[in-house]
């Protein structure tokens, strides 16, 4: 799967190899460009790039790019009676929309994957009837959901449904078919079997791993701020957000220098959910007045020949690596 991303701010924005073998060099990597190749329909293709907005809580959509240059939308809008809609779209190489799911169902789809066959899987939440899979639920709870499309009929063909209490922002599909989730929610979840508690010390959020069946496999709270996941090497999965208290997670704990303060971090997931390593990105301490420093990993890209991860952060250019 190719999923190129988006570059915003690059002066302000450090980039850092991380090598995660041993005996593996550090080189300068040049950044992908982001050009559009095509549009039609006022509609804009971009060959490398991949772009989250997350402007406020009324504001997400998701872009991201199949083997052969297709472009997957997850998004939504405000319908004429006020609620929001989801909107799921494919735009070609022509700029042509040649998969259109629009307008007709509450809700919003917050994010979009797609694995090695060109399959996208869609997530995000709804209310009432959804046409996608000619399924109604006729509770006015919302659910969410996941939904596989086939990248060659464009037919929904895997769905899953589960308690809308756990809200996703993030999905991501490994070489092996697995899926993460991961997400915010505001209380108890238990999807297939798999149960989650939410404590009073917890930050709300969630980390789900899914079979390519879509079952729910592993269900564990994830304190942290999430801002990007790809597939890493050998089935595994990188994850990279910001934490501002101390972050534990499999029993190993990272923490900001002081109070007040934000740092990144990157971590590797087994397809099983377990931590390989964690790392911490930046140090900078808080910046005066109380204010936090802005450091957080917003993206990332993991270079299968040289065994690199390239992470993108807000502080001074630098780079490091490190042997595990």
């Amino acid at each position: 799967m190719r999923r190129a991303f988006l570059w915003a701010g690059l002066l302000q924005v450090g980039l850092i190899a991380y090598t995660i073998l041993p005996g593996q060099s550090t080189e300068a990597v040049k950044l992908p460009p982001a050009i559009p190749v095509a549009e039609g329909d006022g509609f804009p293709v971009f060959q490398q790039l991949k772009e989250t907005i997350r402007i406020s809580s009324n504001h997400y959509a998701d872009l991201v790019l199949d083997q052969d240059g297709n472009s997957w939308v997850a998004s939504f809008f405000k319908g004429l009676d006020g609620d929001d809609r989801i909107y799921i779209t494919r735009v070609n190489l022509q700029g042509k929309q040649d998969f259109v799911f629009d307008g007709l169902t509450n809700g919003r789809a917050t994010a979009v994957t797609v694995d090695e066959k060109g399959n996208a899987y869609v997530t995000g939440w709804f209310k009432g009837a959804l046409p996608l899979v000619n399924s109604h639920f006729p509770s006015n709870e919302p659910q969410t959901f996941i939904a596989r499309i086939n990248g060659s009929s464009l037919k929904c063909d895997q769905f899953w449904t589960g308690s809308a209490q756990g809200l996703p922002f993030d999905i991501c599909s490994n070489q092996a078919g697995k899926i993460l989730l991961m997400g915010g929610r505001d209380g108890d979840l238990e999807w297939d079997g798999q149960r989650l508690s939410l404590q009073e010390t917890d930050e709300q959020g969630f980390l789900a791993i899914f079979s390519d069946d879509l079952e729910c496999q592993v269900l564990r709270a994830f304190d942290a701020r999430v801002h990007q996941t790809i597939p890493g090497p050998d089935q595994s999965f990188l994850v990279g957000g910001s934490f501002c208290k101390p972050f534990s997670f499999s029993g190993q704990t990272i923490e900001t220098a002081e109070e007040g303060d934000q740092d990144g971090f990157v971590m590797l997931l087994q397809p099983n959910g377990q931590l390989e390593w964690i790392n911490l990105i930046g140090n900078k301490q808080a910046a005066p007045y109380g204010y936090r420093s802005p450091e957080a990993v917003t993206d990332l890209k993991y270079d299968s020949t040289r065994k690199e991860i390239l992470v993108a952060h807000p502080r001074e250019p630098s780079r490091w690596s490190s042997n595990k």
